[in-house]
């Protein structure tokens, strides 16, 4: 199914679960193409959509079929999140209903979500960070929705002026941007919890928004595979470059990585909100109430630091190098805001290589700075060989870095 943020999305998504079907959420702005690429791959029967947020009429509703090479029968009623494998292939999650609704309720009582709440729906509905926070809490408590206008980045503060947000959902990408706007930023004197999720946020830009806005922002961090994981209740821990305690009901456990030096240990969740399996292939680190993640942590004084992804690993020179590490050395140069390092490929001598899209403070660094700064904290095969300085990381609205367009940028 695919709806912009509003009243036809969840009208929709209560239609296709009352047919019954299995709605797989897409975003409102899959393409066509996309969208039958992702339905063969899922084995979906058809595409149900709505083209208004606000629909007046039946017509805004319909429904094309499809015929794949095969339906995929499901155990139980639920719904498919989407999510990419190893390859870039569309996969989809398998939630049941309880799970949904499990997730709901631990982030409702850790988060302190109440029914007489006024959420801000300024992250997509189709998203699991916005199933889980905005659609599902109005469909079961009845909690409102604050719809901004879709398309304008002041929408959602004019909106939450207006009608008086108390919860305003979002990501580090907006946060960025209201840090480096120049102009005064509105008082938002209903608003009582801000949460950020989606990405790391970076500890400087919620220091600054404490700072200039008045607010703390609470730090959340979850999975689609097994929705919220970790929140911080006070409001600090962005500031310190953690994301928070484990959510209600939620086990957090930390495993060494086998062969493989990492800057911390992998991440495996426990939890009834756990997804059931992956589509159209399962997978042995999903399922039974555990998901194992390829994120990388390390637990201070009970609260959860991420220090990267386990993978891909690279090897260069015939060694093993962990990406999030030399990330982490970068981002602790005077002058870079942003790093993201990822395999180069091979040069035209037939050497692999690493390189690193890094995003300055401000003006004056150089490259030979940067390559200065490595030799002296890393080994070599660590040291990236092409280093791309670039205005910001290309990054999607949920904060995730967009692997084709970092392929882009060599041009």
């Amino acid at each position: 199914m695919r709806a912009p943020n509003g009243q036809g999305f969840l009208a929709l998504l209560l239609g296709v679960l009352r047919h019954p079907a299995v709605p797989v959420l897409l975003d409102s702005q899959t393409p066509d193409a996309e969208a039958h690429r992702i339905m063969t791959v899922l084995g979906a029967v058809g595409l149900a959509g709505c083209r208004a947020a606000w629909p007046e009429h039946p017509d805004d509703f319909g429904f094309q079929g499809f015929t794949g090479d095969g339906e995929v029968r499901l155990a139980e009623p639920g719904i498919i999140k989407l999510t990419s494998g190893s390859t870039g292939e569309p996969r989809g999650i398998e939630t049941p209903l309880p799970a949904l609704l499990a997730d709901e309720e631990n982030l409702a009582a850790t988060m302190g979500i109440k029914e007489s709440d006024r959420i801000l729906a300024a992250v997509p509905l189709a998203h699991s960070y916005g199933l889980s926070s905005l659609a599902v809490p109005t469909l079961v408590r009845g909690t409102m929705l604050i719809i901004p206008e879709a398309g304008n980045p002041f929408s959602p503060l004019q909106a939450a002026v207006e009608l008086d947000a108390t919860v305003f959902p979002t990501t580090p990408p907006y946060l960025e941007g209201l840090v480096q706007w120049e102009g005064d930023l509105p008082s938002l004197d209903s608003l009582r919890l801000l949460i950020s999720a989606g990405a790391p946020l970076r500890p400087e830009t919620a220091r600054r928004i404490h700072r200039s806005w008045g607010h703390r922002v609470h730090a959340f961090y979850g999975a689609s595979e097994c929705g919220g994981i970790a929140y911080d209740p006070e409001g600090s821990a962005a500031e310190e470059g953690l994301v928070g305690q484990a959510v209600r009901h939620v086990s957090i456990e930390l495993e060494n990585v086998p062969g493989q030096e990492a800057p911390g240990r992998h991440l495996v969740i426990r939890s009834p909100a756990v997804a059931r399996r992956y589509l159209p292939c399962e997978d042995p680190r999903l399922g039974a109430g555990r998901f194992e993640s390829d994120d990388l942590g390390v637990l201070e004084h009970g609260s959860l630091r991420l220090q990267g992804r386990l993978g891909p690993v690279v090897k260069i020179r015939g060694k093993k190098v962990h990406p999030a590490e030399v990330e982490h050395i970068l981002t602790q140069m005077p002058g870079i805001r942003e790093a993201y390092v990822h395999s180069g490929g091979v040069t035209s001598a037939g050497r692999d290589i690493l390189e690193a899209l890094v995003v300055p403070e401000g003006k004056g660094l150089s490259r030979r700075a940067i390559t200065a700064w490595c030799r002296g904290r890393l080994a070599p095969e660590k040291i990236p060989r092409r280093i791309l300085l670039v205005a910001e990381l290309p990054r999607s609205e949920r904060g995730k870095i967009e692997f084709r367009r970092v392929l882009g940028l060599r041009a």
